[in-house]
């Protein structure tokens, strides 16, 4: 049953561990206990108040189990035990919380520091943070005596370095960011350039529109903050393109040390580990409640690194598909933790005190405060395989549903324009002129500022319907209408061609006998097809150039260019288009000669079309 747990008035079953010596066999009475136990006292926990955790349902306060059967496992597992014995791991809000924020109190208390769990997450972070270098981590001392351009300098720092973070790993980002801090040392050396100067930096890292974001929003805090990022992160969310609440949170604690938290993916997967929350990642409630979390825990003292720290954390120790728990410094604030020991106890018929553990059932309480984040897990003995404890705490967060890529078809021509004398048009084809020589160039189109692969050149492209049914002779079609709002003359040109005539006044239009094979990209939300075709243009020079203006490529964005045929593989296009052009060097008749050697395609299987990077 997957329906979520809700308050009932009737009262529920609840499974009781209790401890009794062992039975002969046939005997109903069993022996008195040599030493009675005595139940350990009730603690009451401090939960969230309204200030940690603003804005979601009040909760009562949390509890440890006073009762007798709390006696058999450490007083840490005794609220675990309850909650893994209740039928769909029906919980309480509080459950979530209240030994997080407990903690949280130890700051104050006459508990050393050391107790709390973020001074152990934090000497933790000092010993590890060397082990993986990274260009943009850097000792920061003394931020309270810093001039406003060195705190924008850093702030500048870390918001490229972040930018570059998203949805890439730390390894390929490295050399990006060297090449774009030599590129732009500062903000307003960024504001100065254009983008075709970004994308240039920017290619090959994927995902183009975050470098087009980068620069408006530079350009905008030249003009209206000096340089200097603001330090509020609302501010910085609401003025400044491409900056959302995690990037926000980012800058504002590690360049400015202010006390706001950032979740990210890793942290995301953490927070929910030391929760127990297991709920729909996506969900709204999810996010505002971790935010939540991680507001209330972020200290005052070192909230940059303690951030920085919690995303270490997620990368190298509490992993997507494995979790080390035993080298994990919050492994003692950890709700799967101790829901994983739990396990373990009744898996092996283990307790921490003499004796064994014998089932009875009792009427109990209704839960008052039932957790209204959490989807139910029905069975958690099941839920991992055979020993369901070695693979518990993996099970948080919750596993997103995964959508299959929408389907997409785009129609691509290849339009080379040959250069060759009136009498000379058609009597030899492209492979016999040299690439090198710059007597062959290559019709380009630049795409929309925004959207996907934003302000990159790509050959004429039409995006086909969705059907992805498309036959050669429709997509040759679309192609040439396209073509016909591009190159002057283009439409005379093809009809000539077509009805037979020889007009070698302007220019003559080969259509290559090359089959190139589909090509397939493979976006974050999109499988697109690529289906492409080679047309050769023959004339002394190349046709006068005119900007298409169609409702996928605005006339703003959609200048056309003839670009030499040597500089297409350094160009800003993107990856799907270089693939495109590789694939036709590779299937085409042209001699090694006639390639220069920076364009040489190695050959490839076809696996390897499949780039996670745009």
């Amino acid at each position: 049953m997957n329906k979520r747990a809700r308050r009932s008035t009737r009262p529920t079953r609840r499974i009781i561990y209790t401890e009794d010596q062992d039975e002969e066999v046939g005997s109903r009475q069993p022996k008195q206990p040599t030493k009675p136990l005595k139940p350990i006292p009730k603690k009451t926990v401090d939960t969230a108040d309204s200030s940690s955790l603003s804005g979601l349902e009040d909760s009562p306060s949390g509890s440890l189990a006073g009762e007798p059967d709390a006696c058999l496992l450490e007083e840490s597992l005794a609220l675990p035990l309850r909650i893994i014995n209740t039928a769909g791991r029906a919980h309480s809000v509080s459950y979530h919380t209240s030994h997080l924020l407990q903690d949280r109190h130890l700051l104050t208390s006459r508990d050393p520091p050391s107790s709390s769990l973020q001074a152990s997450l934090l000497a933790w972070f000092d010993l590890v943070k060397e082990n993986r270098e990274m260009p943009w981590r850097k000792e920061v001392l003394d931020i309270a005596n810093w001039t406003e351009q060195q705190k924008g300098q850093r702030a500048y720092e870390v918001w490229v370095s972040e930018i570059m973070l998203q949805q890439t790993q730390v390894e390929t980002v490295k050399s990006y960011y060297l090449r774009w801090m030599t590129r732009f040392p500062t903000i307003f050396d960024l504001a100065k350039a254009d983008v075709e100067q970004v994308n240039e930096c920017w290619q090959g890292l994927g995902y183009y529109s975050r470098a087009s974001r980068l620069l408006s929003g530079a350009k905008k805090v030249v003009e209206r903050f000096a340089g200097v990022l603001p330090e509020d992160p609302l501010v910085m969310e609401k003025e400044v393109d491409g900056i959302g609440p995690y990037s926000a949170g980012a800058i504002a604690s590690i360049a400015y040390a202010k006390q706001v938290p950032m979740v990210d993916g890793n942290v995301h997967r953490v927070l929910s580990r030391i929760t127990a929350l297991y709920a729909p990642q996506a969900a709204k409630a999810t996010t505002k409640f971790l935010w939540s979390i991680a507001a209330a825990l972020v200290p005052q003292d070192r909230p940059g690194d303690f951030n920085q720290a919690l995303m270490e954390l997620g990368a190298t120790v509490c992993k997507p598909r494995e979790a080390n728990c035993t080298s994990c410094p919050l492994s003692k604030w950890c709700r799967a933790y101790q829901e994983k020991q739990v396990l373990r106890v009744l898996e092996d018929g283990q307790q921490t005190h003499p004796g064994r553990l014998k089932r009875r059932v009792v009427d109990d309480e209704d839960i008052e405060d039932v957790c209204n984040l959490c989807q139910p897990l029905e069975s958690l003995r099941a839920s991992s395989g055979a020993s369901s404890s070695d693979g518990h705490v993996l099970i948080y967060p919750m596993a997103k549903e995964r959508k299959k890529p929408a389907l997409r078809e785009v129609a691509v021509s290849l339009v080379i324009w040959k250069e060759s004398a009136p009498e000379d048009q058609m009597e030899s084809s492209l492979e016999n002129t040299p690439l090198s020589t710059g007597q062959a160039k290559a019709l380009l189109i630049k795409r929309p500022e925004k959207g996907l692969l934003a302000g990159l050149w790509e050959f004429p492209s039409i995006d086909l319907a969705e059907s992805n049914d498309s036959t050669a002779d429709e997509r040759q079609k679309k192609i040439e209408r396209l073509l016909g709002k591009t190159v002057a003359g283009f439409t005379t040109a093809i009809s000539s061609r077509t009805e037979g005539v020889s007009d070698r006044s302007k220019y003559q239009i080969q259509r290559s006998p090359v089959q190139l094979p589909d090509i397939e990209h493979i976006f974050s939300h999109l499988r697109v097809t690529y289906k492409s075709s080679v047309l050769l243009i023959h004339s002394p020079t190349p046709p006068t150039l005119q900007n298409p203006s169609l409702p996928d490529r605005p006339a703003a964005s959609g200048q056309a260019i003839w670009s030499p045929c040597i500089d297409i593989l350094t160009a800003n296009l993107g990856n799907p288009h270089k693939k495109v052009w590789n694939a036709w060097l590779t299937h085409s008749d042209l001699s090694p000669s006639s390639i220069p050697s920076s364009s040489k395609p190695r050959k490839r299987k076809s696996s390897a079309l499949n780039d996670p990077h745009l």
